[in-house]
């Protein structure tokens, strides 16, 4: 009977060790996440304080007048808003770190009746979270386009070559549907045939044509409606496209077929106005082009030697100042990592030659060069293409 009642207590002071180990246990593991909250805590408050500051200097700097009115203020925003997308990110990851963290922590309260003050950490989170909206209602909107479009320019290219007068794109165009235009809301009363008729130049001077690739808002422009019927519109001109990417056009994929409308280019081809151009190939003596297949199958991209410089139209490899990050790539890219490849190495190439970006697509920066920061190459001066030449 003594052997069973020592056996009985032996057993009972084993389970209590075991309790005890186990309750060590958890108090270690809760000690743990306790002091880990504490350091996220301490960076709340941190973080809190940096994105007051910073929050308040882009409040100031868009309060300034004089700053929106230059390229300076232009550069600043699209900083800011660099700045402000990384920031969100980090707060997110934030918060789902600490909703992983005191999850378990919560259930270990109710469970056991474990006295933690958890809420001061959550509610530091939620502080810092609210940066988001303060800095979404700081981040520049447009008032005129309640669809939330975003908007773009349709920037092209002019060049005097001795005898040539060279453009590079088309734009829109003007030949399609009030419904078409509808859907992309196009605004200003600027058109292709008043712009050059603001540089002195008329339609019919224009003798060569560089069609970048074929999407709508490239080649528009290219081929009018005169008489019911469709023409060129550029009747002295030669247009360069490049040959697989045109019967990329004329034999489209799904994903793309809604870019590629065949009015827009089906006649240069017909009435053999069209002539082709590879990747490393000249037209003319001061110009040259590269073809990248990220964004569509073998764009082109012209470089334009002028003086000690080389002007690079960027069409839509680099669309924007703010598309130079490497990972910013377009949802209408079709091959996303083919371009991310292609802007890594166009951008090492381009930092080495001291290249002149010019954006097609950028709404207010025309120009920048280039710099090497710890985070990858930026873009560094923005000015524009008249202060350049």
């Amino acid at each position: 009977m003594n052997n069973i009642v020592n056996w009985i207590d032996a057993i009972a002071v084993g389970f209590l060790f075991v309790i005890v180990i186990f309750l060590s246990y958890k108090n270690i593991q809760l000690r743990s996440r306790y002091s880990l909250l504490g350091n996220m805590h301490m960076q709340a408050l941190a973080d809190n304080y940096l994105v007051t500051q910073a929050l308040e200097k882009m409040k100031q700097e868009m309060d300034n007048e004089k700053l929106k009115e230059s390229d300076g203020f232009v550069k600043f925003l699209s900083t800011s808003r660099d700045w402000a997308f990384n920031y969100i990110e980090q707060v997110q990851d934030a918060l789902k770190e600490f909703d992983e963290t005191i999850t378990p922590i919560t259930i270990w309260n109710e469970t056991y009746g474990t006295a933690i003050e958890h809420d001061i950490f959550r509610q530091k989170i939620i502080e810092i979270s609210s940066a988001y909206e303060r800095l979404q209602s700081l981040l520049p909107k447009n008032e005129e386009t309640p669809n939330n479009l975003c908007t773009w320019a349709m920037r092209l290219l002019l060049i005097e070559d001795g005898n040539r007068l060279i453009l590079i794109d088309t734009g829109l165009g003007n030949k399609q549907s009030e419904k078409f235009f509808s859907h992309y809301e196009p605004s200003g009363d600027n058109h292709l045939e008043k712009s050059l008729g603001k540089l002195g130049f008329g339609l019919d001077e224009i003798t060569v044509v560089i069609l970048t690739h074929l999407h709508f808002d490239h080649c528009g422009g290219a081929v009018s409606i005169q008489n019911e019927k469709l023409v060129p519109t550029f009747k002295n001109a030669i247009y360069w496209s490049n040959e697989k990417h045109f019967e990329w056009a004329l034999h489209p994929n799904p994903r793309e077929r809604a870019s590629f409308l065949k009015e827009n280019f089906e006649i240069l081809q017909s009435e053999g106005r069209v002539q082709y151009v590879a990747d490393g190939d000249r037209i003319g003596e001061n110009m040259y082009v590269r073809t990248v297949n990220g964004h569509t199958e073998q764009m082109l991209i012209p470089h334009i030697e002028v003086k000690d410089k080389t002007l690079v139209y960027m069409a839509d490899l680099i669309p924007s100042y703010a598309h130079i990050p490497v990972p910013y790539v377009m949802g209408y890219d079709i091959g996303p990592l083919d371009c991310l490849k292609e802007r890594s190495e166009f951008l090492e190439r381009g930092l080495e030659n001291n290249h002149v970006l010019f954006f097609e697509h950028d709404p207010q920066i025309e120009c920048c060069s280039l710099i090497k920061t710890e985070k990858g190459i930026r873009g560094a001066d923005t000015f524009a293409l008249s202060e350049l030449f």
